[in-house]
């Protein structure tokens, strides 16, 4: 499982004294306020946030038009190769393991 809007704090340990969770690896892949072409993000709402959770499968050498996304989103590469290219032709490759946070408002 991979989270990326929850902290992990200390586990106590149960009756026993032995820490249930002491074989669960928790590592962080990002942690920041800005997407992978180094913009700011916007200030969060101060409404009640509602999180999705999105697996996407993208055919091989699939080329999507250009979009925006109007919400703070982030991913994880499970495996293969995404290059995004902003529309001032700046680009970026990811692959298996690295996470990425997606431009806000920007079309790429």
């Amino acid at each position: 499982m991979l989270n990326s809007n929850m902290s992990m704090a200390k586990t106590e340990p149960t009756k026993a004294g032995v820490d249930v969770n002491k074989d669960v690896k928790v590592e962080t892949l990002a942690a920041t306020s800005f997407s992978w072409d180094g913009a700011t993000l916007p200030n969060y709402p101060t409404t009640t946030p509602k999180l999705t959770i999105q697996r996407y499968t993208f055919p091989p050498h699939k080329r999507l038009s250009r979009h925006v996304h109007h919400i703070i989103n982030c991913g994880v590469m499970l495996r293969g190769e995404l290059t995004l290219v902003s529309a001032d032709e700046a680009g970026k490759t990811f692959k298996a393991g690295d996470a990425l946070v997606e431009m806000f408002g920007k079309a790429h």
